[in-house]
């Protein structure tokens, strides 16, 4: 079970483990890999942030949000939620 998701400037491909506890981050250009990264358990949808820089990555069973930078993978904080959470909305 896989979640495959195009940023909003069609600039990354980031893709989701379900099984794996696994998400990666590719560049459009080439699906060349700029990082990859465990999880906790259940990673399922993500979101972008209104800054183009950052993205969201929901993880269903252990009730946790990554934050990540887009063009290194670098995560900037993590953050509880109520169990369930598949993915997440940001406005601008």
């Amino acid at each position: 079970m896989r979640r495959v998701r195009v940023s909003p400037d069609d600039q990354f491909v980031l893709v989701s483990s379900n099984q794996g506890n696994h998400a990666a981050i590719y560049a459009t250009d080439g699906l060349k890999l700029i990082s990859s990264f465990p999880t906790k358990k259940s990673p399922m949808g993500f979101g972008f942030a209104p800054d183009s820089k950052h993205a969201y990555l929901c993880c269903h069973d252990d009730a946790v949000v990554y934050e990540f930078e887009l063009a290194t993978g670098h995560l900037t904080r993590t953050f509880e939620t109520a169990a369930g959470c598949e993915f997440i909305v940001a406005y601008h």
